[in-house]
């Protein structure tokens, strides 16, 4: 295996790292945007007259 060879499968390794990492932060903040406007729902219509702290 040359040197160009195992550069090439190294940055091919860390491409592939890079977007399961993206993936899983894009997970993260559609869950968030649920949970969110989920909370800001029940705040705005069944818990309207519930105080927060």
């Amino acid at each position: 295996m040359t040197v160009q060879e195992l550069w090439n499968s190294a940055l091919s390794f860390l491409n592939l790292c890079v977007v399961y990492y993206v993936i899983q932060i894009l997970k993260c903040v559609q869950i968030s945007f649920a949970v969110s406007a989920f909370v800001y729902f029940l705040r705005k219509t069944l818990l309207k007259n519930s105080v927060f702290l």
